[in-house]
């Protein structure tokens, strides 16, 4: 319910979706899609996220499906669309790679 989510401004984002994620995940590792309502959740999230995509092969591909308006302010350009190997400088390419598969490995499609 819209409860969960203050609208006060004292109230950072990232602590309002944190309370709500884990109210939603209750004792789970995540909460599953039927837990979270959009209509609550996207305006305080969309701003401030990214949602990639795995694009299977031999070598995992990760492609930017979304770039949050606050994270291309940060990235000082929308990057939705690009392959991660298409934006992350080569020195830093494996590295990002490897977190990448991390935490595809561990969450799972969502």
């Amino acid at each position: 319910s819209t409860d969960l989510l203050a609208t006060r401004s004292d109230v950072s984002p990232l602590v309002e979706v944190t309370r709500y994620w884990t109210v939603r995940k209750g004792y789970r590792a995540l909460p599953g899609r039927i837990d979270i309502n959009l209509v609550e959740i996207i305006p305080l999230v969309l701003p401030h996220i990214m949602l990639l995509d795995v694009i299977p092969g031999e070598r995992r591909h990760f492609r930017y499906r979304l770039v949050g308006t606050e994270v291309a302010d940060i990235f000082g350009a929308d990057y939705s669309g690009y392959r991660m190997d298409e934006i992350v400088p080569p020195l830093l390419q494996e590295q990002v790679q490897r977190a990448y598969l991390i935490l595809s490995h561990w969450i799972g499609p969502f």
